[in-house]
């Protein structure tokens, strides 16, 4: 064999010489070993010395050939890439062996020192034989075949593969501890089973390194997880997954854990029964080599299958994403032993921590739809960042030398931003403490920092590692729609995307859960509600921590989670990154694709995307083929949103596409598109009404010319479309002659557009060809004759509905005297037309002419009636709307029964005209008849819900008005409670919450449910229900985006702080000081760091405790920052939030004791 050269041969020896003689205490010459000079010397030297040793024989080959394999490479290492040696073979094949060896062993302080010395000792042999090298690389790595390809580049031939090294390695180990055991005497039976076992120090030395930069508290807020707590108690649920996204600090919680079960069970202690029962079942290390066999004798054995000990053990598996897929498949699938029959409980608890797309194997695993789930989020990490945050600016000799404006700014951009990603603010922070500027430190504070995009590219060569070419082609369609939408796309939108791009029509079925699990690295779902994916998944499990309701009433029906399998209302869940760092990843023109090995291309080629989104666009707003391709109704109401969504935004991803970027292929197909988008009446009235007047605009002219004009598009066009484009180079504006043309026939010739708004448009189509100026409609006309002016120079006859139409152009513009002069020429023309007579009561009504107000309204309403026996929706519409405008005529002349009679009429000739009801309800309530009110209701929800059907309730409380909904909840509640029926409206409510939760009218069964709340607190049948109703509603609201759940958050924390507060005020002692407490835990920002006052309803509350109990300086603290924001509100230039800032001064002041500036203040309002 070739020997290394004497020189480089004999450093490494002495080298290993000097480390055995101080680990071990023993003179290697002890050993006649010291005279060697060449790798044959030294296996002849073994050869001699192996005549006392049978089994050594045996394996003599083996032990050259690992030696040779071995060795060689420390010669030659240096020229391997340190990127290749630190990245291969991961620690997963080793991850059960290692952890058992831990769990039996304990940490006997006599024990573990003599484990360290046998380490070190073992250590030295390996560097004696090369092998201290082949455990780095086998520790570190994933990448094997680029290390065998750089070693076989220096003629190194390593032919066996990384379980036959391991082997043999672990022979040479074993050899040698035989060695020195033999030198030392025997071993007792801990020493044995140490022995056996091999633990690996590379866990222990990963925890303590995480424990070491770990500050203080951090990740503890998992102790308080009421999943956690479950988990450690329940015995017959052994395993909880925590996942989170890649950077969230999933390693530092699991090391929280770590330290928390350490404490809780000391490892000191050991149990000898563990110890005998692996001197018992574990003769050699050969009985446990295998990951099955150790599983099975190690922890099955011991405590699972053995009933002779009541011994437990908690496993922490923290990285398991990282392992490669066979073998993570492997050991999950030995974890079915745990699953549990009978009343059997298991001692042995598994905590997984990983991304989310692990989720599917590990319940897999054990045959279940779902398992206990707990998210790592921004949520629940926020303070732990902050307190990152704050630490890291103290131990920075820049930053904390900097302005304690410019820290406080650091704090809060980096908190917001973070959004529950450790690493991008970490990565931050290392940027921001080398800044000696306070300039570059706030121009730095809004810049990605460098490093993250390592770790995002990591993620996508996994996906491009497992995903298959089909699944591959999917993702990446949703992650160019998702990077370049002009707004937050929903299920439904990105369904029919992939629908639409699929040549069969199909999407996917399960796309929803793709992106909450394979997809959660980088993807986020919002629902109207709030609830996030793990909310989802825990909602299929029973909650042991909700307190039962015996009494049958709501808990057991309305409140009672439905089983949940992510089915969210795909057109109002929302699908964005979970980072905004990661959406400046994708469209950052420099990062492209990422591709591992042979596997399909991921991400996003922004160029690429910009024009095949364009293409897309256009076909949506051109092509009608969608339609066939999805049959099923609620596709087509997927494809609508989608086609929406196309002719809203369709110029402003024209504006992103870039013509000199695109390809010859990509011009072939947008060329007729954009031809047909300017030039097709049919095609211009779907795409139009979207824009409005406001595709009148210059800039719109220019993006469609940037493409129209490019020679080489042009060129690819048919000659006629050529000659229509060039015609109009001198006018560009001409482009939209035929949306003028179109608006003008809407507006005239039509009855369903906006009249006004149709006569905008017209105005502006000569000033747009012509090049001019635009000005806002919001500015309105010159005067009145412009609206008759543009009328009449589209030229089109001038019938009944010419003038109607005119005059409701007038009306709306406020020019009351030329509305009436058209209406009553229309009348004139023809008679019979509806909507004429309407119009004209409303002029004569805004002129307080009600007496000719009402005669109109009844002859309208009897021209409606004779026009036709059938009935129709246009019919029940017209019929409604008089009736209830004649209505609010007679509440104003103050004939009430002449009103309800009205409004009455009106809730029956539309049941679905829900401002009607809401109206008559409220005349109803402000006359005090209650009576009659209840018995209108019961009318209406008699008359539509039918079996099957969505419950009036529902479709009410859907229409989205908020002032309809207040009218009708507390008109109902108080006429209820007027007339005995609070049991009727209650089991309505009930029905129709059940039927909100099967149906994804997520935000719709929130206020019926606050409405129920109300009941249960205002009418006394249950403050206790109606508060646990607002807590879990507070609960879901804390992670929407949605405007109406910021509502409902509001209003929940006012209504549980006021109840604390009259609880507070109505009890003494003990419970007087726990509702203050509670009190003041909602008051107070969450957090250790933070625990100063929010600027929630219950802060203001509080103020008000406090005061009341002669605490001024608690009071003003709680208040003060109200004030302060009320105060910044009203020096701003946003003149629409003064009154809400006024009002919300008035209530502070007031909460105060300031009488005076209350008042002051209300003067000022009003």
């Amino acid at each position: 064999m070739a020997n290394l050269p004497v020189d480089q041969f004999a450093h490494i020896w002495q080298t290993a010489i000097t480390r055995f003689e101080a680990i071990a205490g023993k003179k290697l010459s002890d050993l006649d070993l010291k005279n060697i000079d060449s790798i044959d010397g030294l296996e002849r030297m073994i050869d001699e010395k192996s005549g006392d040793v049978i089994e050594f024989r045996a394996k003599r080959a083996t032990l050259f050939k690992v030696m040779r394999n071995a060795f060689i490479p420390v010669e030659l290492l240096n020229n391997v890439a340190a990127k290749d040696v630190s990245s291969a073979f991961p620690p997963s094949a080793l991850m059960v062996l290692g952890f058992g060896r831990s769990v039996v062993l304990g940490r006997d302080k006599h024990i573990q020192e003599a484990v360290d010395r046998l380490e070190k000792l073992t250590s030295s042999e390996d560097l004696l034989v090369g092998a201290e090298t082949h455990i780095e690389v086998t520790r570190q790595g994933r990448t094997m075949d680029r290390l065998a390809a750089a070693l076989s580049e220096s003629q190194i031939e390593i032919t066996q593969g990384r379980v036959e090294n391991l082997e043999m390695y672990n022979e040479v180990i074993t050899l040698l501890r035989n060695t020195y055991i033999g030198a030392h005497g025997k071993v007792n039976a801990r020493e044995k089973a140490k022995n056996t076992l091999r633990p690996s120090v590379y866990p222990q030395d990963t925890y303590k390194r995480l424990s070491e930069d770990r500050l203080p508290g951090t990740g503890e807020w998992i102790l308080e997880e009421k999943i956690f707590k479950f988990w450690t108690i329940d015995k017959k649920t052994p395993v909880v997954f925590i996942q989170g996204m890649p950077g969230a600090g999933k390693s530092f919680l699991s090391t929280t854990m770590i330290s928390h079960f350490t404490e809780q069970y000391p490892q000191g202690v050991q149990d000898s029964a563990k110890v005998s029962h692996v001197g018992a079942k574990c003769l050699s290390y050969d009985d446990i080599k295998t990951i099955g066999s150790a599983w099975q004798k190690l922890f099955v054995d011991f405590f699972i299958e053995n009933d002779d000990t009541d011994s437990t053990a908690i496993l922490i598996l923290d990285g398991i994403d990282e392992a490669y897929e066979t073998e993570r498949e492997i050991s999950l699938h030995l974890l079915q032993d745990l699953r549990l029959e009978g009343a059997r409980v298991c001692r042995l608890q598994l905590a997984f921590i990983g991304r989310p797309h692990l989720f599917d194997a590990i319940a897999d695993a054990f045959d279940i739809d779902a398992i206990l789930t707990i998210s790592v989020d921004s949520i629940k990490n926020s303070d732990d960042i902050a307190n990152y945050i704050q630490s890291s600016i103290r131990r920075s000799r820049n930053l904390r030398r900097v302005s304690k404006e410019l820290q406080a700014l650091i704090i809060e951009a980096l908190t917001e931003r973070a959004n529950g990603m450790f690493l991008w603010v970490d990565l931050m922070m290392r940027e921001l403490k080398h800044k000696n500027r306070q300039s570059a430190i706030r121009e730095a504070l809004y810049k990605a920092p460098k490093g993250l995009d390592e770790m995002i590219r990591h993620v996508l060569e996994r996906l491009s590692e497992t995903l298959t070419v089909e699944d591959a082609q999917d993702l990446n369609e949703l992650l160019i729609w998702v990077t370049r939408a002009k707004q937050p796309l929903t299920l439904g939108n990105l369904d029919s995307v992939l629908r639409y791009k699929s040549p069969s029509g199909e999407g996917l079925i399960t796309l929803e859960s793709l992106l909450r699990k394979n997809y959660a690295s980088f993807s986020l779902l919002v629902r109207e509600d709030g609830l996030s994916t793990v909310d989802l998944l825990n909602s299929n499990m029973d909650d042991p921590f909700i307190e039962e309701d015996n009494h049958g009433t709501y808990d057991e029906h309305g409140l009672k989670d439905t089983e949940v399998s992510f089915d969210s209302n795909p057109d109002t869940t929302g699908v964005t990154f979970c980072h905004s760092s990661i959406c400046e990843f994708f469209r950052d023109e420099s990062q492209g694709r990422v591709q591992d090995g042979d596997g399909p291309l991921i991400g996003v080629d922004i160029d690429s995307a910009n024009t095949e989104t364009l293409k897309t666009i256009m076909m949506l707003c051109v092509e009608m083929e969608m339609q066939q391709k999805a049959p099923q109704r609620h596709h087509l109401h997927g494809y609508a949103a989608l086609h929406e969504y196309a002719t809203t935004h369709w110029n402003s991803h024209m504006r992103d596409a870039d013509v000199s970027k695109a390809s010859v292929e990509d011009e072939q197909t947008l060329g007729p598109l954009l031809v047909k988008f300017c030039r097709d009446p049919s095609v211009i009235e779907e795409w139009s009404g979207s824009c409005g007047y406001e595709i009148w605009d210059n800039v719109n002219v220019s993006v469609l010319r940037k493409w129209l004009d490019d020679n080489e598009l042009l060129s690819l066009l048919p000659s006629i479309d050529q000659d229509w484009i060039k015609s109009t180079a001198k006018q560009p504006g001409s482009i939209f002659v035929e949306v003028g043309k179109l608006d003008a026939r809407m507006w005239l010739q039509d009855n369903d557009w906006r009249p006004l708004a149709c006569c905008w448009s017209v105005f502006n189509c000569p000033q747009t060809v012509a090049g001019l100026a635009l000005g806002s409609m919001d500015q309105g006309f010159d005067g009145p004759h412009i609206i008759e002016e543009t009328a009449e120079w589209v030229g089109f006859i001038k019938n009944a509905l010419w003038h109607r139409r005119v005059a409701q152009a007038y009306r709306e513009g406020s020019y009351l005297d030329e509305a009436q002069k058209h209406y009553e020429i229309a009348l004139r023309l023809n008679p019979d037309m509806w909507r004429t007579r309407t119009g004209l009561a409303i002029v004569a009504g805004n002129r307080r002419d009600y007496e000719r107000a009402i005669d109109l309204y009844n002859e309208e309403i009897e021209v409606i009636q004779a026009h036709s026996e059938e009935e129709s929706a246009e019919k029940n519409f017209q019929l409604a709307l008089n009736m209830k405008y004649r209505g609010r005529i007679y509440s104003t002349l103050g004939e009430a029964e002449k009103a309800y009679q009205s409004f009455r009429e009106a809730c029956v000739a539309d049941l679905d005209n829900f401002d009607t009801f809401a109206e008559s309800l409220s005349f109803l309530e402000s006359e005090n008849q209650y009576h009659e009110l209840i018995s209108g209701t019961k009318e209406v929800f008699q008359g539509t819900n039918m079996v099957g059907a969505k419950p009036y309730l529902v479709k009410f409380t859907s229409t989205r008005d908020d002032g309809y909904k207040d009218i009708f909840f507390s008109a109902s509640r108080r006429a209820a409670r007027q007339t005995g029926d609070l049991s009727y409206l209650v089991e309505n409510l009930r029905d129709a919450i059940e039927f909100g939760r099967h149906n994804q009218h997520d935000i719709t069964t929130i206020m019926l449910e606050m409405s129920l709340a109300d009941i249960y607190h205002y009418e006394r049948i249950s403050s206790d229900r109606a508060v646990r109703i607002w807590d879990r509603i507070l609960h879901m609201s804390t992670g929407s985006l949605n405007y109406e759940m910021a509502i409902a958050d509001v209003m929940c924390t006012q209504m549980i702080a006021e109840y604390y507060l009259a609880m507070a005020r109505d009890t003494k002692g003990l419970k007087c000081r726990q509702y203050v407490s509670r009190l003041e835990n909602m008051a107070k920002s969450k957090g250790r760091l933070r625990q100063s006052y929010n600027l929630s309803r219950a802060t203001m509350v509080l103020g008000l405790w406090y005061r009341l109990n002669e605490q001024p300086k608690e009071a003003n603290a709680c208040l003060r920052g109200h004030i302060r924001q009320a105060l910044q509100i009203l020096s701003d230039d946003d003149l629409d939030n003064d009154v809400e800032a006024w009002q919300d001064l008035s209530k502070v002041l007031l909460l105060a004791g300031d009488e005076q500036n209350t008042v002051a203040t209300f003067q000022k309002m009003y």
